[in-house]
């Protein structure tokens, strides 16, 4: 028997993990479980960033496209018992726009309509179009119905050297100068050939890069007519 018992004492496997090689595997552990938080994270940010760029780049190219289609059909407006005709813009300065443009929205016949675009209080660029009553004689005057609508939101607040939301030139390309309140007088009107726009949109409340689009828009109509630079 007592053969027996040191027999079984012997053949007893005790072996395990000490105490030092358990903090080891625990270590080792959390390596991996920060590293595994890490690339969710980065992932999650970097999807997070691409869904905001998306998102800023369609808001943007829909205000750009709208802010063209309407400025190239930009046309004088002729007056009655007047030689002279309106200048296609009623009001052109640096963050607000409004013109008159030759364009089919709604019905078989094209007619005139008058549009703003502007910036509201939260930076949202707006666009206000007012219809147009026929007069005798083929002319027009804008008293019709009106409709706005918001073309991009959150758009950025220029700072420094960057461009302004609305820049005009001249036929030849030179800048026509704003007076003190950012706007161009009557004269200046008449001489604008073409808009530069600066859109640049901020999503997410501005936490996002931002996307930037520039497009520089002629009036051809302004030579048909006659008038203009």
């Amino acid at each position: 028997m007592s053969r027996l018992r040191r027999a079984l004492a012997l053949s007893r496997d005790d072996s395990g993990l000490s105490l030092s090689e358990l903090l080891v595997v625990m270590m080792m552990f959390g390596i991996m479980m920060t590293v595994v938080t890490s690339l969710f994270i980065s992932y999650t940010k970097a999807a997070g960033s691409g869904r905001s760029i998306d998102m800023d780049t369609r808001a943007a190219s829909n205000g750009m496209n709208e802010v063209a289609r309407i400025v190239r059909a930009g046309t004088a407006n002729p007056v009655q018992g007047s030689a002279v005709p309106e200048p296609a813009f009623a009001d052109a300065s640096r963050e607000t726009l409004t013109v008159t443009a030759f364009v089919n929205l709604t019905s078989s016949a094209t007619r005139p309509v008058k549009v703003r675009f502007w910036l509201n209080a939260k930076r949202d660029l707006v666009e206000e179009t007012t219809q147009a009553v026929a007069l005798a004689n083929g002319y027009w005057r804008f008293t019709g119905a009106v409709s706005t609508r918001v073309l991009a939101s959150d758009v950025a607040v220029r700072t420094g050297s960057d461009p302004w939301l609305f820049t005009y030139r001249k036929a030849d390309g030179t800048v026509l100068t704003p007076d003190a309140s950012g706007a161009l007088g009557a004269d200046q009107r008449a001489l604008v050939g073409s808009v530069q726009v600066t859109l640049k949109v901020r999503g997410g409340g501005g936490a996002g890069p931002g996307v930037t689009l520039q497009n520089t828009v002629g009036l051809p109509n302004l030579a048909v007519v006659g008038v203009g630079p």
